[in-house]
């Protein structure tokens, strides 16, 4: 895959217990970490490691958590959970747990180095450098939907498995494309039209994030 041009990985780990590992995802956590090793050999950067806080499957492994990107020259980024979908709400209200919160426990067990510049205009993630007990630099990101929100500088556009471009993950609807695909001056209009009304959302929908894809 590195030989064929992938220059970037990102890659879900949520938490660094079997147990709960197996109980989140119905996988393997051996081999999530065997491939992270592999990924980290092969050189694409950079690579991500990104891990929805939840307060009770990893609110007391955050420094492990970096401590394993340090490890393997990645970078760690925390996501907080979002209130998406009727189940969403309810699991959100249980294990909702802020970056600022997760910052404050990073700050107590690391050496804080300070905050790093944005990526570049658009970016949702707030980086910061910490040292870890072995010396290793490593840099975090936090991104707070949530409790800091960030529409107002946000770019981003998402386009589901079926061809609906979402101008935003709490948007109330999105743009069907699929049909426009063979009509290209219509396509691009359409494009336009969806990015002259994106906006700052005011509620969460009831639609969940497996709905939405990346």
């Amino acid at each position: 895959m590195r030989s064929a041009g992938l220059d970037r990985i990102n890659v879900s780990v949520d938490t660094l217990d079997e147990r709960r590992y197996r109980a989140l995802t119905g996988g393997r956590l051996d081999r999530v970490l065997a491939g992270l090793t592999a990924a980290a050999r092969a050189g694409p950067r950079p690579l991500k490691l990104n891990t929805v806080l939840q307060r009770t499957v990893n609110g007391d492994q955050l420094r492990q958590l970096v401590e394993l990107a340090a490890d393997l020259d990645a970078e760690a980024r925390f996501i907080e959970l979002m209130p998406l979908g009727s189940a969403g709400r309810d699991h959100y209200h249980r294990q909702f747990l802020s970056a600022g919160e997760a910052l404050a426990r990073l700050r107590e067990e690391l050496r804080y180095e300070g905050p790093l510049p944005r990526e570049a205009d658009g970016a949702t993630a707030r980086r910061h450098r910490f040292r870890t007990p072995a010396g290793a630099a490593v840099t975090v990101g936090l991104i707070a939907p949530v409790s800091a929100p960030f529409c107002a500088s946000c770019d981003r556009l998402r386009l589901d498995c079926r061809g609906r471009l979402h101008t935003c993950i709490r948007a109330r609807h999105a743009v069907e494309l699929a049909p426009l695909l063979t009509r290209r001056g219509e396509l691009r209009a359409a494009l336009r039209r969806a990015l002259a009304a994106k906006a700052p959302a005011d509620c969460w929908p009831d639609r969940n994030m497996l709905a939405l894809g990346g």
